[in-house]
């Protein structure tokens, strides 16, 4: 069993406060009213609400807590980190699919909402690459 180096710490907690980020986003969005709806994402997108499918919504939801129990799996040095991640970022392509297949959706989007799942790909990649690595040096058992 090798002993993980400092940047394994930094990485493990970026990812626990990232998906920390990604839950309260969560809990924020499946929460808000209509009228919050509105004001976080513009009338465009409210109208489009509800044809958003709820396997986005479970995508979504599977993403954010697959995440974080993930990053935490991570920081215990569990192995079962690295297929968790997977499956976190397969909930997040599912959960952003209807933003590029429902008509009018990123013409309602605001240009941070239209950067955001890039975003959250990119770091999902990025949390499988470094786990792989650290389970493949025997850091996670």
């Amino acid at each position: 069993m090798n002993k993980p180096n400092w940047l394994f710490w930094v990485a493990g907690i970026v990812f626990l406060l990232w998906n920390a980020m990604g839950c309260m986003a969560y809990l924020s969005e499946v929460t808000m009213d209509d009228a919050q709806y509105v004001a976080r994402y513009g009338e465009g997108v409210a109208e489009l609400r509800d044809v958003i499918p709820s396997w986005s919504v479970a995508g979504y939801a599977v993403a954010v807590w697959g995440g974080a129990l993930a990053a935490l799996l991570f920081l215990l040095r569990r192995k079962l980190a690295v297929p968790v991640f997977i499956v976190s970022l397969i909930g997040a392509v599912l959960g952003f699919l209807p933003l590029f297949t429902i008509d009018g959706m990123m013409d309602a989007m605001g240009t941070a909402d239209k950067v955001m799942p890039g975003v959250v790909l990119l770091l999902g990649v990025i949390e499988i690459v470094v786990s792989r690595r650290y389970s493949a040096k025997g850091v996670l058992r």
